[in-house]
């Protein structure tokens, strides 16, 4: 009975580590697959610079389970808009993330800068 009990937990256990292991497995990176793109070159007489924007959000994970908040260009977009109503588009995105983590919370700040435009 030892024997078998044994057994059975080494079986779980080399399948747990096989599966962790092949789920961080991937054949194109992140960085060949979504930024190969060449960047918009935008004639200076087609957009009209109205200011600077900058928005802060915060993302938080609790225990890998639970996540609540982030950035995405949709919120850049709206408080563009808020600030200067007749915005079209925000180019110039810098994204920067202040992390803090331990083993049960993690938390990112994240602040975004950039420039709204409105087309001619």
């Amino acid at each position: 009975m030892k024997n078998t009990l044994k057994l059975f937990g080494i079986t779980i256990l080399f399948v747990v580590i096989v599966l962790s292991v092949s789920a961080c497995a991937t054949d194109i990176s992140n960085w060949q697959a979504h930024w190969n793109a060449q960047p918009v070159r935008l004639e200076k007489a087609s957009y009209n610079i109205l200011g600077d924007v900058r928005i802060e959000r915060t993302y938080t994970r609790v225990l890998g389970l639970f996540e609540k908040g982030g950035i995405t260009y949709a919120d850049f977009l709206d408080e563009a808009r808020r600030v200067y109503p007749d915005t079209d588009a925000i180019i110039d995105v810098h994204l920067d993330a202040i992390i803090t983590r331990n083993p049960f919370f993690y938390k990112r700040r994240y602040v975004a800068v950039g420039f709204a435009i409105r087309y001619n």
